[in-house]
């Protein structure tokens, strides 16, 4: 006989309903046999409601090895003595643990299940169910989460987050393109700006979290905020390369304030039952502010004045700093010892030099961090593609015959298909790959973005365009989870986590890079074959026209159009498909040099058999 004792919630009163399924192959006393078992049943179920809530613990699943074997072919820990103790009288005499075995499983479902184990010659199947009411049961056992059990500080939080990520990526949407289309920077010296203040956002936090366990998360908001707002108007407000430089640093300087402390509540928030949704609704959050604020607030506000934008950015993140003085509640921790801010920054450099010093495993996240060359390029160098070249007209009609408004498709919208792909299908994908192996998923993940780069070099097509980058999407969630699991690897056992902590250099090495190469490449490729045309034009008719040396392309289009070119006979000498090749040379040289790490390096000895 094999007794199944399920304690679910219900309404219900304390009640026992007992079914039996049985075979009894007639066997002798059989029946007294499942008499006397579900007597003693009955009285354990008394003795579990009793104790249920506060004695057993949460994520065991307990099991004597013995029977387990039996059950399942393999080991399992042994029956706790508490649990011993409880049920030392139900057990027969002769064999305490043979017959009945208690089981505590409540790991993905509401169960306390146990398991009555005779020798099978006695009964084959019997199943009995025991209902117990919600109000027993401890928020602590109902093992599925729900919304109402975050506190308010968790939502404050969470609205932290929409706010703080929408006003970055709003910004970023169109920032390239303000700089060099209305300031009128030079796409070498942007691409050194955002070679500066993206990487801000993934090295601060290193430092940046030490300080807020020690000066509070609150101070640590209200400080971020305040740079970030003020960060975000300065920059709104200057016209000069080096002020507008600037003022984007005290916004980097603010961003990656803000990051560590973001996170830090959300893990004191929540416990080990609300830890996955929590961080999920964290960073579905995330896309949404990035799917949102670009999508209805950026067109809006550009179509008034470009610096707008950045105005809103501004009152956005300082706005926030209302609720952080009168919602936001410092998260209670457990009581730890704390160090001396020069003792957290020793402690942070011998961990800089520990992961910095070893080979492996800096190797591996500059290897990956060559995608995320590819992914930063949609906030400069994908951007002045669209706004050069990209026919968006199709797109146009297509959407205001079905709206009946009046919309255009403009280079803000690159975000919003990055974010919205990854909003509609991130579920889905998650499910996918849930169960695969790390290294070959990444490696799929990454071929899809560097074929949804290269169908950007089929044509100037809006539906082309869009399919690549819905593409590359796919390939950027599917490839990124599994860095994390891959990450854990190549980690020395002894130094899981603060190996695990550097994990986000992957994403300070490819803005460092991106930033740069991007603006380089796009120059070469795009910007000097126009202008080179422009000035053999102008020379080949004699006429008494000087460019400087430093010319932008911009200038140039206006030079090239006063001597009668039309913008499509200068775009026709730019070389926009070779650039998109280029860069997804640069994701086949990733695939191979992941390839090439796990057949020469690969991960510890102990881990490989996960990969």
């Amino acid at each position: 006989m094999i007794a199944g004792l399920w304690i679910t919630e219900t309404s219900a009163a304390m009640n026992f309903n007992v079914t039996f399924r049985i075979q009894t192959n007639k066997i002798p006393n059989a029946q007294r046999h499942i008499r006397r078992r579900t007597y003693r049943l009955w009285h354990a179920a008394t003795r579990l409601r009793q104790t249920i809530g506060t004695r057993f613990p949460v994520t065991h699943h307990l099991l004597s090895s013995r029977t387990h074997d039996n059950l399942n072919g393999s080991a399992a820990t042994r029956t706790p003595s508490l649990l011993r103790r409880k049920f030392s009288g139900i057990s027969d005499k002769n064999s305490p643990e043979k017959f009945f075995t208690p089981t505590y499983r409540m790991r993905h479902s509401k169960f306390v299940h146990f398991r009555f184990v005779p020798p099978l010659r006695f009964i084959r199947a019997h199943t009995f169910i025991h209902q117990i009411p919600a109000e027993l049961m401890t928020t602590e056992h109902q093992t599925k989460p729900r919304l109402k059990d975050f506190p308010r500080t968790y939502w404050v939080v969470i609205m932290f987050e929409f706010f703080e990520r929408g006003s970055y990526y709003g910004m970023m949407s169109i920032l390239s393109v303000y700089m060099t289309d209305i300031l009128g920077f030079s796409k070498e010296g942007v691409g050194v700006i955002k070679s500066t203040i993206q990487p801000l956002l993934y090295f601060l936090p290193i430092f940046s979290g030490a300080i807020a366990d020690r000066m509070g998360y609150r101070k640590t908001l209200m400080v971020a905020f305040a740079l970030l707002g003020g960060g975000y108007f300065l920059t709104s407000q200057m016209t000069t390369y080096s002020a507008v430089f600037f003022s984007l640093i005290i916004m980097g300087i603010g961003a990656g304030t803000f990051k560590p402390v973001v996170t830090g509540s959300i893990a004191k928030i929540t416990n080990e039952r609300t830890s996955t949704l929590g961080f999920g609704i964290f960073y579905w959050t995330i896309n949404l502010g990035a799917f949102l604020f670009p999508l209805i607030l950026v067109p809006l506000l550009k179509s008034v004045a470009w610096h707008y934008v950045i105005i809103a950015s501004a009152i956005c993140t300082a706005a926030m700093l209302i609720p952080t003085v009168l919602l936001y509640k410092e998260p209670v921790a457990k009581r730890q010892e704390k160090e001396s801010m020069g003792t957290a920054f020793r402690d942070i450099a011998s961990k800089l030099y520990i992961v910095f010093t070893d080979w492996r495993f800096i190797l591996f996240i500059f290897v990956y961090s060559w995608f995320w060359i590819l992914y930063f390029q949609m906030f400069d160098s994908v951007l002045w593609y669209v706004k050069a070249f990209v026919d968006a007209t199709p797109l146009n009609d297509f959407v205001n015959s079905i709206l009946g408004i009046d919309w255009f498709f403009d280079v803000e919208h690159v975000t919003v298909i990055n974010a919205g792909t990854i909003i509609a299908l991130q579920l889905f994908i998650s499910r996918i790959v849930s169960k695969t192996k790390a290294l070959p998923t990444m490696i799929t993940g990454i071929a899809l973005g560097t074929i949804g780069m290269a169908i950007l070099a089929i044509n100037t097509n809006i539906w082309v365009f869009m399919i690549g980058i819905t593409i590359f999407s796919i390939g950027e969630m599917t490839a990124h989870p599994k860095f994390i699991s891959y990450l854990g690897l190549i980690a020395p056992p002894d130094k899981k986590a603060t190996y695990m902590g550097f994990g986000f250099l992957y994403g300070a090495f490819g803005s460092l890079i991106g930033g740069v190469l991007g603006a380089f490449l796009y120059v070469r490729f795009i910007d000097n074959p126009m202008i080179a045309f422009v000035r053999s034009t102008i020379a080949e008719r004699g006429l008494d026209i000087t460019m400087p040396v430093d010319v932008t392309i911009e200038k140039a289009i206006l030079v090239g159009q006063q001597i009668g070119l039309s913008k499509m006979d200068i775009a026709s000498h730019a070389h926009p498909s070779e650039l998109w090749l280029l860069f997804s040379t640069i994701g086949v040289a990733c695939i191979i040099g992941l390839l090439a790490y796990q057949k020469f390096i690969g991960a510890r000895a102990s881990d490989a058999s996960a990969q």
